[in-house]
């Protein structure tokens, strides 16, 4: 009986399921099968070796071929895949283990370049401040060579006392090691071992380690951030700062400038209040001869005036008689050096 289109669809639709699950099946056998001769062949290549070492000479026999099952019943297929779900959980758990293990090295490793990098930008920040800055020579404006070196040469002596200080921490964490491993000794030989209990309370432990682990590494973050907010808002206050340090040398400078005016302007005063005082002093020396002189009288103030004017007008008129006099002294010069001219012009009587 012919089928029909759809039925032919459905069929081979069941048919690509179903070799979708056999490839599947086979997979995963295959994976079991993998898993199994390598836990197999080390023990029995070790028990070959330790056989040939024993008996060299000894010929191998062909052992007879055994011919496996060839349908795989449903409780060992249960059972294989049983045995892959518990390898798989191992494989996490391990898996989990060296992941966790490498975070903590991660983790250990970023902490250890934020310390070094913080201490690079302290050490930057304390260089700038004791060579750079506090090194110049205010005179010539350099840099003063020996300052640099004692910079240095602290810097050793600290690394010195640090290196000193890690190696006697380095001793007491060793013997406090040796203390621990003789203590897990006693513990395995007096039979202590951890239970389930104990694994589990571990397990929280370390889950509650990781969160705080990951709650600092935040907080670095952010420290890390504000720490370079911190970083810009130094470089602009140092901007400023070097600013505001011209300036108050200048500052100083016409702050000395006007100390000096101020002491001219003191020592004039001073100057000034003296002749005042002495102008007081015969200011009033003065008034005390004009009160002790008389008075002249209102008639001889007027017959004085009179005779100054009296005396003005002749000034006047011999002033006016000197210029005319001035004049005919200037045209009696013409009239001579006119004459004197003509004489000369005149010729000489031969002898």
């Amino acid at each position: 009986m012919a089928l029909s289109g759809a039925e032919i669809e459905t069929k081979l639709s069941l048919v690509i399921d179903e070799n979708e699950a056999l490839e599947r099946e086979n997979a995963l056998f295959q994976v079991y099968m993998e898993r199994a001769s390598r836990r197999v062949t080390a023990p029995a290549h070790e028990e070959e070796e330790a056989e040939a070492a024993a008996t060299p000479k000894a010929k191998k026999k062909d052992a007879p071929k055994k011919e496996g099952p060839r349908e795989v019943t449903l409780e060992q297929k249960t059972e294989i895949a049983q045995q892959e779900v518990e390898d798989l959980k191992e494989e996490i758990e391990m898996t989990k283990e060296r992941s966790e293990k490498l975070l903590d090295r991660l983790l250990a490793i970023s902490e250890e370049c934020d310390m070094r990098t913080a201490q690079v930008k302290k050490d930057i920040y304390e260089f700038r401040r004791e060579c750079v800055i506090g090194g110049e020579n205010p005179r010539t404006g350099k840099i003063v060579a020996e300052k640099i070196i004692r910079y240095f040469e602290e810097k050793l002596r600290q690394k010195d006392s640090m290196v000193d200080k890690l190696k006697l921490k380095n001793q007491a964490l060793k013997i406090q090691i040796q203390k621990l491993d003789k203590q897990l000794g006693e513990k395995e030989e007096m039979g202590e071992v951890l239970h389930a209990i104990d694994f589990d309370q571990l397990r929280i432990e370390n889950q509650q380690y990781m969160e705080k682990i990951k709650e600092r590494t935040k907080e670095s973050v952010k420290l890390k951030q504000t720490a370079g907010k911190t970083v810009q808002v130094l470089n602009s206050l140092k901007g400023k700062l070097t600013a505001l340090t011209s300036q108050s040398a200048a500052l100083e400078l016409q702050t000395a400038e006007k100390e000096q005016q101020l002491a001219s302007i003191k020592d004039e005063i001073r100057r000034v209040q003296e002749e005042k005082t002495s102008a007081e002093r015969i200011n009033r020396a003065s008034r005390k001869k004009q009160t002790e002189v008389k008075m002249p009288q209102v008639m001889d103030y007027v017959h004085r005036r009179v005779d100054e004017d009296e005396a003005r007008r002749q000034v006047e008129s011999w002033e006016r008689k000197l210029e005319i006099a001035r004049r005919g002294a200037g045209q009696a010069r013409k009239q001579l050096a006119m004459q004197q001219q003509q004489q000369e012009q005149q010729p000489q009587p031969v002898m």
